[in-house]
């Protein structure tokens, strides 16, 4: 009697019901069976080398399958998780944005007040320019004499001091920093003085035709505006550049109504 030859199989890869493990509470090893692969499918015993390979090739298939299911879900997975990320960081830049945006104006607003500030303080004082140094001058006389030629009988009440450090050097014209007692009375000063601009040295003793200069006193903001803005303005961009309460006003070419200017940037702007 001929016998034909048993193959049993036992790898892992071959057994009847694989094995999974587990880890419980305690770290103790669990182990349970698959019942997705039943021996049905791979059964105990084959008769030859064909069946063997068969149910390899079956077993490899359906591992395969079941790898690219996973890796599939995987892929769902990380797209959704990307497609998220994609959605918070297109929400934060734009909560970033929002908070830069407000810190911006928060600074820009504690500027203006502070400029207003210093310009509440320079508010009764004007800048009086083109008088040449002299050790022996009299700045009060110089003061009277320009009262004069402004139609006042008695000169306004005022301080006056040159605004540059000594020993102030022969020949040369510092500023001559002029502060009255009383804002209005310097307001009336000024609107004088923009009344009648041929205000000159031969009024005040000087034997020159050079003309005197009398400007509000800005701070160093209105300042650094006012000096662009006239740049600007022999451009040919404004028509007019003027300064009224500390601060700078332009009128643009072709514009029926000047404009406050508060920033440099903003002489950039189109309007």
């Amino acid at each position: 009697m001929m016998y034909r030859p048993i193959y049993r199989c036992f790898p892992l890869f071959l057994a009847v019901k694989h094995l999974e493990t587990s880890v419980d509470g305690d770290g103790q090893t669990l182990k349970r069976s698959r019942e997705d692969l039943t021996v049905a499918d791979y059964p105990d015993e084959v008769e030859n080398i064909t069946d063997l390979w068969r149910n390899m090739k079956k077993l490899l298939f359906n591992s395969n399958s079941r790898l690219e299911g996973k890796i599939d879900a995987c892929k769902t997975s990380i797209d959704d998780l990307e497609e998220e990320f994609v959605a918070l960081r297109k929400e934060c830049g734009e909560q970033m944005e929002a908070v830069h945006h407000r810190v911006n104006s928060v600074e820009f607003g504690l500027q203006q007040t502070a400029e207003d500030v210093a310009r509440l303080e320079r508010a009764s004082e004007l800048i009086i320019s083109g008088i040449p140094y002299q050790q022996t001058e009299n700045l009060p006389q110089f003061f009277q004499n320009i009262a004069t030629v402004l139609g006042y009988d008695q000169p306004p009440i005022v301080d006056l001091q040159r605004l540059a450090k000594l020993p102030i050097a022969a020949g040369s014209a510092p500023p001559i920093l002029c502060q009255f007692a009383l804002r209005n009375v310097r307001n009336d000063f000024y609107r004088r003085y923009m009344t009648n601009r041929d205000l000159t040295l031969r009024h005040i003793g000087f034997d020159a035709d050079k003309r005197i200069f009398m400007n509000e006193n800005l701070t160093k903001l209105a300042r650094e505006i006012r000096s662009q803005a006239l740049r600007m303005k022999k451009a040919g961009i404004f028509a007019q550049v003027f300064t009224r309460n500390g601060a700078v006003y332009v009128k643009r070419q072709g514009q029926p109504t000047s404009e406050l200017v508060q920033c440099v940037q903003q002489l950039s702007l189109q309007k």
